[in-house]
């Protein structure tokens, strides 16, 4: 049996996100849904969306790019580009 470390790791997600024109990373959670569902699911802070910590709202046409990577054992590969056109119908 996987200790917390072990599963943790394999639903680990790197989230790298462009707003406003400012790179930033950040971490959450991978849920993945069985094969018969089109959708899983990555759940992150909402921080990762905005300008700054101090913003109280998410302006989704400043993101420019939402990149997902996965853990596989060894390190992160990529898992999900969402390029600005597709975010609004992803988020």
């Amino acid at each position: 049996m996987d200790t917390v470390f072990q599963q943790y790791k394999k639903c680990g997600v790197k989230v790298k996100t462009e707003v406003g024109g400012s790179e930033d990373w950040s971490s959450g959670f991978l849920y993945a849904t069985s094969t018969n569902s089109q959708y899983n699911y990555v759940f992150t802070t909402k921080h990762t969306f905005k300008h700054s910590n101090d913003d109280d709202e998410v302006f989704i046409e400043d993101i420019g790019f939402i990149e997902i990577q996965c853990y596989n054992q060894t390190e992160f590969i990529h898992y999900e580009y969402i390029p600005q056109k597709e975010i609004s119908s992803k988020l």
